[in-house]
């Protein structure tokens, strides 16, 4: 019998399938004879059972084996996709796999049949009880560009209701909005409370953005009023969670479980707010019998907590000894880290590094200041980078301390900005041209001092003029506060910095004073608020005295002189900014030869 080879082309087509669906939704060739090769927009498709499943849409080519009988190939289980306009409605809706959801009812509840993937393009869903609710396990899409709202006011069931222990409800999405919100005792996403036998399962965040708050006693995502809900998993999206009196943003409710919590490095972001009393802001709640799984966040990850809220975002690159907040130092928008804190010289190894602490400084013993002297110091007359870049070595020595006769003013002829100069001269005055041992210690990385003259006022730029995202006491864009913190230990007076991204709430042990104006020190500290702050993106600068002609040592604790790398008119003086008691003055002209702070910063990319 003679055999003949078959080459047979099957274009999969479904009424109305979205873009989407051809990733998602899946359909099942059948009667496969033994020994075919099925294969969907040209990748190989595994048949098992003489099924072969592919994606809706694609084209399918299938090769049979040498045989002189060709069987039937069958297409099944392909329902066609609808889309739903949810104000069209009579009665509460259960919606299938590849059904697009859109519009606005205030009258019925849709359930996601189990196993069911389904798109919200731009839903309004505010109903008593729930208004979604899933069988089994759901997938829920959010189109790109949508904004979709599920509000729940009653208290029968959590807006977005994900089912029984035995239910995942896995949501995905780029661009698409997801704002959820339950009252009373039920959570935003996740199940009812104990006494309506609303179990809660597995929640798993993928992508989209996700807006959820939690009722009272309630779970912004996860358990509602002592109850429980599965595992929780955010993987990919922005997540902004508030739970309400008792319990987590994201995890616990008053006297509810929940299971194990996973953030991944795929995240943009996760933020969570825990309500009033609550001990967590991802994790377990308050009350009897309240727990939680373990709380797994991607190492890679920058974990930061501010008051009551937790903020999780891939770490910004900031540079070693840098602090993690953002300053604008001009009109284009340019922004600057500062450095961990004060520079510090030790002259008989000839290191620089940064002050362990922001607000650490040497004070008095300044006055100790020699070639030979083993302490550090952290005081300096202007341009004294240490680097012969002139031909005049002893003009440049860091450890200088006194300067009288043909020495009272050795840098007249340095009359431009330290940074500046041509080929291998350019940015040596700067102190940021050293290596420095604890901010990567690698020469000319990058560090600089801040400019501040007439036309590159940056420090100037920094306390007066950035927007902020900062609103403290009613004043808005708050860029800088006198302050003393650490008032718990050892106090230490001098001025914060607000970043240019929000704190958060105020921490704990934190009373404000005057914002972007003069106080007394107006604003306290405890050490807890201070290192709250700091976590934030706070800098602070210690008012660390000022070094006299004569080599001593003055006002110290009360005031601060710091540096710019601007040279002034005349060549007795250079730019620079400070403050004492009462008074800031962010840009000001002193003796080239007065000893004063530097506070380095580098470029951010």
């Amino acid at each position: 019998m003679k055999k003949i080879l078959y080459l047979v082309l099957v274009t999969v087509l479904a009424a109305a399938v979205p873009a989407w669906g051809q990733n998602n939704q899946t359909y099942t060739l059948g009667k496969i004879p033994a020994g075919w090769t099925v294969k969907a927009n040209g990748t190989t498709v595994t048949v098992t059972d003489s099924t072969a499943i592919i994606p809706a849409g694609a084209t399918v080519v299938l090769t049979p084996t040498n045989t002189a009988k060709v069987k039937k190939v069958t297409l099944k289980d392909a329902p066609a996709c609808r889309r739903i306009d949810l104000g069209t409605l009579t009665a509460d809706f259960v919606a299938q796999n590849c059904d697009t959801l859109t519009g606005e009812t205030s009258s019925h509840k849709v359930t996601i049949a189990a196993g069911a993937t389904v798109i919200l393009d731009g839903v309004t869903i505010s109903a008593s009880k729930y208004c979604i609710k899933c069988a089994g396990d759901a997938t829920i899409i959010l189109e790109d560009g949508t904004t979709n709202t599920l509000t729940c006011t009653t208290w029968d069931n959590p807006a977005l209701w994900v089912g029984d222990a035995n239910t995942t409800l896995t949501i995905q999405g780029s661009t698409g909005k997801l704002n959820v919100k339950s009252e009373n005792y039920y959570a935003g996403i996740g199940g009812g409370k104990k006494n309506t036998n609303n179990t809660c399962g597995n929640i798993r965040i993928e992508g989209g953005i996700i807006t959820a708050e939690g009722g009272e006693n309630a779970a912004g995502i996860g358990a509602d009023y002592n109850a429980s809900c599965g595992d929780i998993t955010i993987s990919g999206g922005t997540v902004t969670a508030t739970g309400g009196s008792d319990a987590a943003g994201i995890g616990g409710s008053w006297g509810g479980s929940c299971g194990d919590i996973t953030i991944t490095s795929g995240i943009t972001q996760v933020t969570a707010t825990k309500g009033e009393g609550a001990p967590n802001s991802i994790g377990a709640g308050y009350g009897t019998g309240a727990s939680c799984g373990t709380v797994t966040v991607d190492p890679s990850l920058s974990d930061v907590t501010v008051g009551d809220t937790r903020t999780i975002s891939h770490a910004p690159s900031v540079p070693t000894g840098a602090i993690n907040g953002k300053f604008t130092i001009n009109a284009s928008g340019d922004q600057v880290y500062f450095s961990q804190g004060n520079l510090q010289y030790q002259a008989s190894t000839g290191t620089w590094r940064f002050a362990e602490h922001q607000y650490d400084y040497i004070g008095n013993d300044n006055a100790s200041m020699s070639e030979t002297y083993s302490g550090w110091i952290d005081l300096y007359r202007w341009g004294t980078s240490g680097i012969d870049y002139t031909g005049h070595a002893t003009l440049y020595r860091p450890w200088e301390k006194s300067f009288d006769g043909a020495e009272f003013n050795p840098y007249s002829s340095l009359t431009t900005n330290l940074y500046d100069g041509d080929g291998e001269n350019a940015g040596k005055a700067d102190w940021g041209y050293n290596a420095i041992s604890n901010g990567g210690n690698t020469q000319n990385s990058g560090w600089r001092t801040l400019k501040n003259n007439p036309t590159d006022n940056e420090w100037q730029y920094i306390f007066n003029s950035r927007t902020t995202a900062n609103e403290i006491n009613s004043t808005s864009d708050a860029r800088y506060t006198q302050a003393t913190i650490n008032t718990d230990g050892t106090a230490v007076n001098g001025v914060i910095l607000f970043p240019d991204g929000s704190i958060g709430t105020t921490p704990a042990g934190v009373t404000w004073g005057a914002i972007n104006a003069s106080s007394a020190w107006g604003t306290q500290c405890t050490t807890a608020g201070w290192e709250a702050l700091e976590a934030a993106g706070c800098v602070f600068l210690p008012a660390s005295g000022k070094g006299e002609m004569v080599g001593t040592v003055s006002m110290v604790g009360s005031e601060g002189h710091y540096w710019s790398s601007s040279s002034y008119a005349s060549s007795y003086y250079a730019y620079g900014m400070y403050f004492f008691s009462n008074y800031v003055s962010p840009q000001y002209s002193d003796y080239r030869n007065y000893g004063l702070s530097v506070r380095l910063v580098k470029d951010a990319q």
